[in-house]
């Protein structure tokens, strides 16, 4: 969801795979056209399958191994904070 501006409206369903969204955090949160669209996807009440980082994507809050705090879609309540391994 780092580029486009929207889930296809033919879409039935969307797939957010694992990945790492701490990487790409800062562009995730900025893409807030594709959030919205994520967003009305979930409020029509069609499927999402989200696994690893597409989980946390779905997360309110993303904090990076620095602490910088990133705004997600929001579709799960909670806070996903990165840790150095073993952390």
């Amino acid at each position: 969801p780092i580029r486009g501006d929207s889930i296809p409206t033919e879409a039935t369903a969307v797939w957010l795979p694992g990945g790492y969204p701490e990487l790409h955090a800062k562009a995730l949160s900025e893409n807030t056209s594709m959030i919205s669209s994520l967003k009305q996807f979930h409020e029509d009440g069609k499927p999402i399958l989200a696994e690893c980082g597409g989980f946390l994507y779905c997360m309110d809050t993303l904090i990076d191994l620095e602490g910088n705090s990133f705004r997600m879609a929001g579709l799960i309540q909670g806070t996903g904070t990165m840790k150095v391994k073993g952390g």
